[in-house]
Protein backbone atom coordinates (compact mmCIF):
# COMPACT_ATOMS: atom_id res chain seq x y z
CA UNK A 1 0.00 0.00 0.00
CA UNK A 2 1.75 3.41 -0.77
CA UNK A 3 0.66 6.39 1.98
CA UNK A 4 0.07 9.64 0.64
CA UNK A 5 2.20 12.35 2.46
CA UNK A 6 -0.70 14.69 3.85
CA UNK A 7 0.24 18.67 3.20
CA UNK A 8 -0.45 20.57 5.70
CA UNK A 9 -2.92 23.09 5.47
CA UNK A 10 -1.89 26.81 5.51
CA UNK A 11 -3.14 29.61 7.26
CA UNK A 12 -4.05 33.18 6.88
CA UNK A 13 -5.20 35.79 8.84
CA UNK A 14 -6.97 38.31 6.71
CA UNK A 15 -7.63 42.66 6.98
CA UNK A 16 -10.16 44.22 5.90
CA UNK A 17 -9.89 48.49 5.34
CA UNK A 18 -12.66 50.71 4.67
CA UNK A 19 -12.02 54.16 3.19
CA UNK A 20 -13.36 56.93 4.85
CA UNK A 21 -14.56 58.34 1.45
CA UNK A 22 -16.00 54.98 0.79
CA UNK A 23 -19.75 55.36 0.02
CA UNK A 24 -20.10 51.51 -0.04
CA UNK A 25 -21.85 51.09 3.10
CA UNK A 26 -20.91 46.82 2.75
CA UNK A 27 -17.63 47.40 1.63
CA UNK A 28 -16.14 45.56 4.55
CA UNK A 29 -18.47 42.54 4.73
CA UNK A 30 -17.58 42.66 0.34
CA UNK A 31 -14.59 42.45 0.99
CA UNK A 32 -14.49 39.51 3.91
CA UNK A 33 -16.92 37.98 1.34
CA UNK A 34 -14.28 37.81 -1.23
CA UNK A 35 -11.47 36.72 1.59
CA UNK A 36 -13.02 33.37 2.06
CA UNK A 37 -14.00 32.49 -1.39
CA UNK A 38 -10.28 33.14 -2.26
CA UNK A 39 -9.57 30.91 0.36
CA UNK A 40 -11.61 28.19 -0.23
CA UNK A 41 -10.26 27.89 -3.47
CA UNK A 42 -6.97 27.88 -2.58
CA UNK A 43 -7.68 25.40 0.56
CA UNK A 44 -6.56 28.16 3.04
CA UNK A 45 -7.83 28.72 6.59
CA UNK A 46 -8.67 32.11 8.12
CA UNK A 47 -7.91 31.70 11.73
CA UNK A 48 -8.33 35.71 12.41
CA UNK A 49 -9.92 39.04 11.07
CA UNK A 50 -8.74 42.66 11.54
CA UNK A 51 -10.28 45.69 10.19
CA UNK A 52 -10.35 49.53 10.15
CA UNK A 53 -12.52 52.11 8.90
CA UNK A 54 -10.46 55.01 8.56
CA UNK A 55 -8.28 56.30 6.24
CA UNK A 56 -4.86 54.34 5.34
CA UNK A 57 -2.26 57.07 4.60
CA UNK A 58 -0.07 56.15 7.61
CA UNK A 59 0.11 53.02 9.63
CA UNK A 60 -1.78 54.71 12.79
CA UNK A 61 -4.87 52.07 12.21
CA UNK A 62 -6.02 50.42 15.32
CA UNK A 63 -6.33 47.28 13.24
CA UNK A 64 -3.39 47.23 11.04
CA UNK A 65 -1.22 48.11 14.43
CA UNK A 66 -3.14 44.52 16.18
CA UNK A 67 -2.28 43.03 12.86
CA UNK A 68 1.51 44.01 13.04
CA UNK A 69 2.19 43.53 16.50
CA UNK A 70 -0.46 40.67 18.18
CA UNK A 71 0.05 38.76 14.53
CA UNK A 72 3.08 39.42 12.50
CA UNK A 73 5.23 39.79 15.39
CA UNK A 74 4.31 37.07 17.64
CA UNK A 75 3.74 34.89 15.25
CA UNK A 76 5.33 32.30 17.10
CA UNK A 77 2.50 31.83 19.59
CA UNK A 78 0.17 31.36 16.60
CA UNK A 79 1.77 30.22 13.37
CA UNK A 80 0.06 31.12 9.84
CA UNK A 81 1.59 31.39 6.63
CA UNK A 82 -0.19 34.76 4.88
CA UNK A 83 -2.35 37.74 5.03
CA UNK A 84 -4.79 38.18 2.91
CA UNK A 85 -5.77 41.84 1.81
CA UNK A 86 -7.87 42.77 -0.94
CA UNK A 87 -5.33 44.75 -2.58
CA UNK A 88 -2.73 47.55 -2.38
CA UNK A 89 -5.11 50.67 -1.52
CA UNK A 90 -6.40 48.50 1.23
CA UNK A 91 -3.02 47.62 2.85
CA UNK A 92 -2.40 51.22 2.78
CA UNK A 93 -2.38 54.66 0.71
CA UNK A 94 0.88 55.16 2.44
CA UNK A 95 2.41 59.00 1.28
CA UNK A 96 5.89 57.84 2.01
CA UNK A 97 7.50 55.84 -0.91
CA UNK A 98 8.78 52.75 0.62
CA UNK A 99 6.06 52.71 3.32
CA UNK A 100 4.18 49.69 2.28
CA UNK A 101 6.73 47.84 0.87
CA UNK A 102 8.58 48.06 4.28
CA UNK A 103 5.65 46.48 6.23
CA UNK A 104 5.45 43.88 3.79
CA UNK A 105 9.45 43.42 4.14
CA UNK A 106 8.66 43.13 8.16
CA UNK A 107 5.49 39.97 7.30
CA UNK A 108 8.50 38.32 5.68
CA UNK A 109 11.10 38.46 7.73
CA UNK A 110 8.47 36.44 10.05
CA UNK A 111 7.69 34.00 7.06
CA UNK A 112 4.82 35.56 6.13
CA UNK A 113 3.66 36.85 2.94
CA UNK A 114 0.71 38.97 1.90
CA UNK A 115 -1.80 37.91 -0.16
CA UNK A 116 -3.46 40.57 -2.34
CA UNK A 117 -6.63 38.28 -2.86
CA UNK A 118 -7.81 39.98 -5.76
CA UNK A 119 -5.23 39.63 -7.74
CA UNK A 120 -4.64 36.58 -6.66
CA UNK A 121 -1.13 34.60 -5.81
CA UNK A 122 2.34 36.20 -7.71
CA UNK A 123 3.96 34.76 -11.14
CA UNK A 124 6.04 32.36 -10.61
CA UNK A 125 9.08 31.76 -12.78
CA UNK A 126 11.73 32.92 -14.65
CA UNK A 127 11.54 37.42 -14.43
CA UNK A 128 8.38 36.68 -12.59
CA UNK A 129 9.73 38.26 -9.32
CA UNK A 130 10.48 41.37 -11.07
CA UNK A 131 7.45 41.83 -13.03
CA UNK A 132 5.81 41.28 -9.63
CA UNK A 133 8.07 44.12 -7.51
CA UNK A 134 7.38 46.42 -10.80
CA UNK A 135 3.30 46.28 -10.83
CA UNK A 136 3.63 46.18 -7.11
CA UNK A 137 5.62 49.91 -7.12
CA UNK A 138 3.26 50.93 -9.89
CA UNK A 139 0.07 50.81 -7.92
CA UNK A 140 1.40 51.73 -4.73
CA UNK A 141 2.18 55.18 -6.24
CA UNK A 142 -1.42 55.21 -8.09
CA UNK A 143 -2.73 54.88 -4.69
CA UNK A 144 -0.52 57.32 -3.11
CA UNK A 145 -1.60 59.66 -5.73
CA UNK A 146 -5.28 58.70 -5.18
CA UNK A 147 -4.83 59.97 -2.11
CA UNK A 148 -3.08 63.34 -2.99
CA UNK A 149 -6.01 63.90 -5.62
CA UNK A 150 -8.89 63.21 -3.10
CA UNK A 151 -7.35 64.60 -0.32
CA UNK A 152 -6.61 68.12 -2.26
CA UNK A 153 -10.39 68.04 -4.08
CA UNK A 154 -11.89 67.79 -0.92
CA UNK A 155 -9.90 70.27 0.55
CA UNK A 156 -11.27 72.86 -2.55
CA UNK A 157 -14.46 72.13 -1.54
CA UNK A 158 -14.19 72.70 2.14
CA UNK A 159 -12.97 75.81 0.99
CA UNK A 160 -15.52 76.69 -0.74
CA UNK A 161 -18.21 75.83 1.54
CA UNK A 162 -16.27 77.58 4.25
CA UNK A 163 -16.12 80.74 2.13
CA UNK A 164 -20.17 80.90 1.96
CA UNK A 165 -20.55 80.59 5.52
CA UNK A 166 -20.88 76.98 6.52
CA UNK A 167 -19.84 74.55 8.78
CA UNK A 168 -17.64 71.74 7.23
CA UNK A 169 -17.17 69.32 9.94
CA UNK A 170 -16.41 69.23 14.16
CA UNK A 171 -18.28 70.54 16.76
CA UNK A 172 -20.01 74.19 17.65
CA UNK A 173 -17.94 76.21 19.87
CA UNK A 174 -19.27 76.94 23.47
CA UNK A 175 -22.63 78.45 23.38
CA UNK A 176 -23.28 77.68 19.89
CA UNK A 177 -25.13 74.71 17.99
CA UNK A 178 -25.47 73.66 14.95
CA UNK A 179 -28.17 74.21 12.47
CA UNK A 180 -28.95 72.00 9.44
CA UNK A 181 -30.45 73.39 6.72
CA UNK A 182 -31.86 71.74 3.41
CA UNK A 183 -30.52 72.26 -0.14
CA UNK A 184 -32.69 75.35 -0.07
CA UNK A 185 -30.94 76.97 2.92
CA UNK A 186 -34.06 76.46 4.60
CA UNK A 187 -34.00 75.34 8.54
CA UNK A 188 -34.55 71.57 9.35
CA UNK A 189 -33.21 71.20 13.08
CA UNK A 190 -30.43 71.74 15.44
CA UNK A 191 -27.81 68.95 15.03
CA UNK A 192 -27.09 67.17 18.41
CA UNK A 193 -23.54 66.39 19.95
CA UNK A 194 -22.69 62.95 17.52
CA UNK A 195 -25.21 63.60 14.87
CA UNK A 196 -24.27 64.43 10.87
CA UNK A 197 -26.21 65.91 7.64
CA UNK A 198 -27.49 62.88 5.87
CA UNK A 199 -27.58 64.47 2.59
CA UNK A 200 -24.52 66.45 0.53
CA UNK A 201 -26.55 68.97 -0.63
CA UNK A 202 -27.58 69.91 3.13
CA UNK A 203 -25.35 72.99 4.86
CA UNK A 204 -24.68 73.28 8.86
CA UNK A 205 -24.47 76.47 10.03
CA UNK A 206 -24.14 77.68 13.78
CA UNK A 207 -26.27 79.66 15.78
CA UNK A 208 -26.41 81.01 19.40
CA UNK A 209 -27.95 78.15 21.36
CA UNK A 210 -29.78 81.12 23.59
CA UNK A 211 -29.18 78.68 26.95
CA UNK A 212 -27.19 79.26 29.55
CA UNK A 213 -23.76 78.91 28.10
CA UNK A 214 -24.80 81.57 25.59
CA UNK A 215 -25.75 83.89 27.97
CA UNK A 216 -22.13 82.74 29.99
CA UNK A 217 -20.33 83.79 27.26
CA UNK A 218 -22.28 87.28 27.17
CA UNK A 219 -21.30 87.64 30.56
CA UNK A 220 -17.74 86.96 30.34
CA UNK A 221 -17.20 90.23 27.64
CA UNK A 222 -19.89 92.40 29.59
CA UNK A 223 -17.74 91.44 32.71
CA UNK A 224 -14.35 91.55 30.83
CA UNK A 225 -14.60 94.68 29.02
CA UNK A 226 -17.28 97.06 30.80
CA UNK A 227 -16.72 96.21 34.64
CA UNK A 228 -12.50 95.40 33.96
CA UNK A 229 -12.81 91.88 35.80
CA UNK A 230 -9.77 89.91 35.00
CA UNK A 231 -10.02 86.42 33.29
CA UNK A 232 -9.60 84.88 36.64
CA UNK A 233 -12.27 86.69 38.48
CA UNK A 234 -14.46 85.40 35.70
CA UNK A 235 -13.51 82.21 36.05
CA UNK A 236 -14.11 82.42 39.43
CA UNK A 237 -17.49 83.75 39.42
CA UNK A 238 -18.66 81.17 36.60
CA UNK A 239 -17.55 78.62 38.85
CA UNK A 240 -18.99 79.87 42.30
CA UNK A 241 -22.41 79.32 40.39
CA UNK A 242 -21.57 75.92 38.79
CA UNK A 243 -21.69 77.05 35.16
CA UNK A 244 -19.09 74.33 33.77
CA UNK A 245 -16.36 74.55 31.04
CA UNK A 246 -16.41 73.61 27.71
CA UNK A 247 -14.70 70.34 28.87
CA UNK A 248 -16.83 69.80 31.46
CA UNK A 249 -14.96 71.12 34.21
CA UNK A 250 -14.30 74.28 36.07
CA UNK A 251 -13.20 77.39 34.39
CA UNK A 252 -9.53 78.93 34.98
CA UNK A 253 -7.80 81.44 33.08
CA UNK A 254 -7.19 79.91 29.80
CA UNK A 255 -10.17 78.86 29.54
CA UNK A 256 -11.76 82.12 30.14
CA UNK A 257 -9.23 83.71 27.45
CA UNK A 258 -9.90 81.13 24.84
CA UNK A 259 -13.68 82.44 24.78
CA UNK A 260 -12.67 86.06 24.82
CA UNK A 261 -10.64 85.27 21.36
CA UNK A 262 -12.88 83.34 19.76
CA UNK A 263 -14.32 85.64 16.61
CA UNK A 264 -16.89 82.99 16.25
CA UNK A 265 -18.73 85.12 18.92
CA UNK A 266 -19.21 87.63 16.36
CA UNK A 267 -20.43 86.01 13.23
CA UNK A 268 -17.79 84.88 11.92
CA UNK A 269 -16.79 81.91 9.95
CA UNK A 270 -13.38 81.01 9.93
CA UNK A 271 -11.55 77.67 8.74
CA UNK A 272 -8.09 76.61 7.80
CA UNK A 273 -6.73 78.13 11.13
CA UNK A 274 -4.93 74.60 11.29
CA UNK A 275 -3.93 71.86 9.00
CA UNK A 276 -3.52 68.12 8.85
CA UNK A 277 -3.19 67.24 5.48
CA UNK A 278 -3.05 63.44 4.89
CA UNK A 279 -2.28 63.10 8.44
CA UNK A 280 1.16 64.69 8.27
CA UNK A 281 0.71 66.56 11.52
CA UNK A 282 -1.25 69.60 12.58
CA UNK A 283 0.00 72.59 11.71
CA UNK A 284 -1.05 76.43 12.56
CA UNK A 285 -1.24 78.16 9.21
CA UNK A 286 -1.33 82.30 8.87
CA UNK A 287 -4.20 84.38 9.11
CA UNK A 288 -3.17 85.15 4.95
CA UNK A 289 -4.26 81.40 4.66
CA UNK A 290 -7.61 81.54 7.01
CA UNK A 291 -11.12 81.18 5.26
CA UNK A 292 -12.75 84.35 7.04
CA UNK A 293 -16.26 84.80 6.31
CA UNK A 294 -17.73 88.06 7.99
CA UNK A 295 -21.49 88.16 9.27
CA UNK A 296 -22.50 83.97 8.27
CA UNK A 297 -24.65 83.61 10.94
CA UNK A 298 -26.29 85.60 13.68
CA UNK A 299 -23.64 87.20 16.17
CA UNK A 300 -23.55 86.28 20.06
CA UNK A 301 -21.30 89.26 20.88
CA UNK A 302 -21.76 92.50 19.72
CA UNK A 303 -19.13 93.15 16.92
CA UNK A 304 -17.54 96.50 19.41
CA UNK A 305 -17.58 94.68 22.41
CA UNK A 306 -15.64 91.79 21.23
CA UNK A 307 -12.86 93.90 19.46
CA UNK A 308 -12.63 95.91 22.28
CA UNK A 309 -11.61 92.65 24.24
CA UNK A 310 -9.36 91.84 21.72
CA UNK A 311 -7.60 95.30 22.65
CA UNK A 312 -7.47 94.69 26.56
CA UNK A 313 -6.28 91.02 25.90
CA UNK A 314 -3.31 92.14 23.60
CA UNK A 315 -2.45 94.91 26.59
CA UNK A 316 -2.80 91.87 28.94
CA UNK A 317 -1.38 89.61 26.91
CA UNK A 318 1.96 90.74 25.48
CA UNK A 319 2.88 86.86 24.85
CA UNK A 320 -0.23 86.64 22.59
CA UNK A 321 1.68 88.73 19.73
CA UNK A 322 4.84 88.98 21.03
CA UNK A 323 6.42 90.35 17.82
CA UNK A 324 4.14 93.35 18.15
CA UNK A 325 4.24 94.09 21.58
CA UNK A 326 8.60 94.04 21.95
CA UNK A 327 8.39 96.09 18.15
CA UNK A 328 6.18 98.29 19.87
CA UNK A 329 8.17 99.20 23.16
CA UNK A 330 11.33 99.85 20.35
CA UNK A 331 9.53 102.06 18.23
CA UNK A 332 8.54 103.91 21.58
CA UNK A 333 12.02 104.26 22.28
CA UNK A 334 13.17 104.99 18.52
CA UNK A 335 10.53 107.80 18.57
CA UNK A 336 11.74 109.29 21.95
CA UNK A 337 15.66 109.43 21.06
CA UNK A 338 14.58 111.47 17.77
CA UNK A 339 11.98 113.72 19.69
CA UNK A 340 14.83 114.71 21.70
CA UNK A 341 16.92 115.36 18.86
CA UNK A 342 14.22 117.59 17.70
CA UNK A 343 14.19 119.43 20.73
CA UNK A 344 18.09 119.96 21.08
CA UNK A 345 17.75 121.17 17.42
CA UNK A 346 15.58 123.84 18.79
CA UNK A 347 17.55 124.43 22.04
CA UNK A 348 15.07 122.90 23.86
CA UNK A 349 15.25 121.22 27.43
CA UNK A 350 15.13 117.78 25.83
CA UNK A 351 13.56 116.39 29.34
CA UNK A 352 10.19 117.84 28.14
CA UNK A 353 10.23 114.80 25.73
CA UNK A 354 8.64 112.90 28.06
CA UNK A 355 6.13 115.04 29.15
CA UNK A 356 4.41 115.11 25.42
CA UNK A 357 1.16 113.77 25.85
CA UNK A 358 1.85 110.51 23.07
CA UNK A 359 -0.14 107.73 22.28
CA UNK A 360 0.96 104.09 20.78
CA UNK A 361 -0.66 101.45 19.00
CA UNK A 362 -0.12 98.65 16.52
CA UNK A 363 -1.89 99.05 13.11
CA UNK A 364 -4.27 95.94 13.14
CA UNK A 365 -7.10 94.50 10.99
CA UNK A 366 -10.78 93.45 10.95
CA UNK A 367 -12.32 90.20 9.06
CA UNK A 368 -12.58 92.32 6.27
CA UNK A 369 -9.31 93.62 6.10
CA UNK A 370 -10.42 97.19 6.93
CA UNK A 371 -7.16 98.48 8.75
CA UNK A 372 -8.23 99.71 12.64
CA UNK A 373 -6.33 101.46 15.79
CA UNK A 374 -6.97 101.42 19.50
CA UNK A 375 -5.08 104.29 21.61
CA UNK A 376 -4.85 104.68 25.15
CA UNK A 377 -3.86 107.74 27.43
CA UNK A 378 -3.48 107.84 31.19
CA UNK A 379 -5.17 110.28 32.94
CA UNK A 380 -2.40 112.58 33.08
CA UNK A 381 -3.01 112.96 29.54
CA UNK A 382 -6.73 114.42 30.05
CA UNK A 383 -5.15 117.59 31.03
CA UNK A 384 -4.18 118.18 27.76
CA UNK A 385 -6.57 119.26 24.18
CA UNK A 386 -4.98 117.13 21.66
CA UNK A 387 -2.74 113.66 22.34
CA UNK A 388 -0.28 112.91 18.99
CA UNK A 389 -1.30 109.29 18.35
CA UNK A 390 1.43 107.16 16.72
CA UNK A 391 0.49 104.31 14.54
CA UNK A 392 3.41 100.78 14.36
CA UNK A 393 3.14 98.55 11.34
CA UNK A 394 4.32 95.51 13.01
CA UNK A 395 5.10 93.86 9.28
CA UNK A 396 7.48 96.24 8.66
CA UNK A 397 8.79 97.52 11.62
CA UNK A 398 7.79 101.53 10.74
CA UNK A 399 5.63 104.11 11.58
CA UNK A 400 3.18 104.04 9.09
CA UNK A 401 1.16 107.00 10.32
CA UNK A 402 0.03 109.68 13.25
CA UNK A 403 -2.96 111.53 14.20
CA UNK A 404 -3.68 114.24 16.28
CA UNK A 405 -6.84 113.24 18.51
CA UNK A 406 -8.51 115.30 20.99
CA UNK A 407 -8.65 114.25 24.26
CA UNK A 408 -12.66 114.48 24.29
CA UNK A 409 -12.65 111.28 21.76
CA UNK A 410 -11.26 108.93 23.97
CA UNK A 411 -13.62 107.07 26.87
CA UNK A 412 -13.90 107.36 30.84
CA UNK A 413 -11.73 104.31 30.35
CA UNK A 414 -9.11 106.52 28.47
CA UNK A 415 -9.46 104.25 24.80
CA UNK A 416 -9.81 105.66 21.74
CA UNK A 417 -11.22 102.87 19.04
CA UNK A 418 -11.43 103.53 15.19
CA UNK A 419 -11.08 102.34 11.50
CA UNK A 420 -9.77 103.59 8.26
CA UNK A 421 -13.59 103.95 7.09
CA UNK A 422 -14.39 106.45 10.62
CA UNK A 423 -14.78 109.70 10.23
CA UNK A 424 -12.33 109.74 12.83
CA UNK A 425 -9.36 108.74 10.59
CA UNK A 426 -9.75 111.43 8.16
CA UNK A 427 -10.48 114.12 10.64
CA UNK A 428 -7.33 113.47 12.32
CA UNK A 429 -4.46 111.47 10.22
CA UNK A 430 -1.39 114.02 9.63
CA UNK A 431 0.75 114.56 7.13
CA UNK A 432 4.75 112.76 7.59
CA UNK A 433 5.97 116.41 7.06
CA UNK A 434 3.72 118.19 9.59
CA UNK A 435 4.79 115.91 12.35
CA UNK A 436 7.81 118.48 13.76
CA UNK A 437 5.22 121.42 13.94
CA UNK A 438 3.08 119.20 15.84
CA UNK A 439 6.18 117.70 18.13
CA UNK A 440 7.30 121.57 18.73
CA UNK A 441 3.59 122.97 19.66
CA UNK A 442 2.67 119.88 21.58
CA UNK A 443 5.91 120.91 23.70
CA UNK A 444 5.55 124.35 24.18
CA UNK A 445 2.20 123.85 25.52
CA UNK A 446 3.45 121.86 28.23
CA UNK A 447 6.55 124.26 28.79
Amino acid sequence: MIFLKQQKKKKAVAYYRKSTRDMQEYSIPIQREEAQKFAAKYGIEIIHEEEDKDSGVTAERPGFQRLMNDWVHKRDATGFDYILVKDDSRWGRFQKKDEAGHYEYLCNENGIEVIYFSEGFPMQGEGAEMLTGLQRTVKREMSSEFSRKLSRDVFKGMLKISSEGYSVGGTACYGMNRLLLDERKKPIKVLKHGEHKGLANDRIRFVPADDEKSKAVQDMFLWFVEELKSPEDIALALNKVGITAPNGKEWDRSKVIRILGNETYIGTRLYNKTSNKLKKGHKKNPRSEWVICPNAFPALINPERFWLAQEYLFWLLPSKNRKGFFILQKMKRNIQADIQQLLKQESIDSEYAHLLPLSFAVKRTLPDQTPYWCFFISRPMREHKNVLCVSVDIDKSTVDSAFLIPTSAFSVLGMCLFSEADELHARTLQKEEDTEKIVLSLVKSVM
